[in-house]
């Protein structure tokens, strides 16, 4: 299965300390492929999408500008932060996923599943962001 290779390269993806601006292509490119309603309902890729999106917070800045002016990066990074409530599966009409820095929320608000979408960007511990749901 493509999605679950994909996935599981993000995880070892999640080891790099210091991001090129080619790795951080690859590694977004990655991530816009696993955007896809088909791919994040299958078992750990959302978590696995939402935890390495949160692992690019950790990227120092000036490699951030550059791979944005190289190839767009963080403007890729952002669309992909935006698709992930819009498309995660709800389970019982919900989809929370914590990550330290963010926590991604969907709620349907109708039998069809039309959805009311929530991205926390946290500047508080994960716990806090935890208790707080």
């Amino acid at each position: 299965d493509p999605s679950q290779q994909a996935s599981n390269l993000l995880l070892e993806i999640l080891n790099v300390k210091n991001f090129t601006t080619e790795m951080m292509h690859k590694f977004v490119t990655i991530l816009e492929s696993l955007t896809t309603q088909d791919s994040l309902s299958r078992p750990g890729v959302l978590s696995n999408v939402a935890h390495s999106v949160n692992h690019l917070f950790n990227v120092d800045e000036k490699n951030l500008r550059e791979a944005e002016l190289v190839m767009n990066t963080s403007s890729r990074l952002l669309l992909v932060i935006e698709h992930i409530p819009e498309r995660g599966p709800l389970i019982k009409g919900v989809m929370n996923e914590v990550t330290p820095n963010l926590a991604f929320v969907a709620l349907a608000v109708d039998e069809n599943e039309s959805r009311h979408v929530q991205l926390v960007a946290a500047t508080q511990p994960s716990s806090e962001l935890n208790a707080s749901q």
